[in-house]
């Protein structure tokens, strides 16, 4: 599983090419979060609602950015 925190700044296309890069490498699992705190979640064949590895996990958390 790959959880990545990703800036304002980053493309969708770069995030899907980085996703391919994990999956590519066997993670089973990628999660992004934004600087809001929302959860996307991923498997090999596209987006989740929620993770099938830890379906208890929230599609938002409280983070703080400083």
């Amino acid at each position: 599983m790959v959880v990545e925190v990703i800036s304002p700044s980053k493309r969708e296309k770069t995030m899907k090419h980085k996703m391919s890069l994990y999956f590519e490498k066997g993670a089973k699992e990628v999660w992004f979060c934004d600087n809001d705190g929302n959860m996307r979640f991923f498997n090999p064949q596209g987006e989740l609602e929620r993770s099938a590895m830890f379906g208890e996990f929230p599609g938002h958390i409280d983070i703080e950015v400083v």
